[in-house]
């Protein structure tokens, strides 16, 4: 299952959910971190726990660290974290992944 909005889309695979986009002129020459935190404003501490979990960050369908560096039109996937209690230094706390 998909759904799309104007910066990408939402890939469902079975409990997981990915967020997918190509690599606009803008980003290229960037680094997977630079895009993670200005272009989809994660935090250090989601981009830190993406790198820790399988297919956390792909490019081009191949996981990359986060220095990677991006060219345009490369395929952006990045495994997302659904709504709900994660543990964070010894408490829960709700979690709500930002919206594209």
């Amino acid at each position: 299952m998909e759904a799309e909005n104007k910066s990408g889309r939402i890939i469902y695979s079975g409990n997981e959910r990915y967020f997918e986009t190509i690599i606009e002129r803008a980003y290229c020459g960037k680094s997977v971190h630079y895009f993670l935190k200005h272009r989809l404003h994660f935090s250090e501490s989601m981009i830190r726990r993406r790198k820790f979990i399988d297919r956390g960050i792909c490019v081009n369908h191949r996981m990359r660290f986060v220095n990677y560096i991006l060219k345009t039109g490369d395929v952006f996937t990045v495994r997302l974290v659904d709504k709900g209690f994660i543990d964070k230094g010894g408490q829960s706390v709700w979690f709500d992944p930002p919206e594209f």
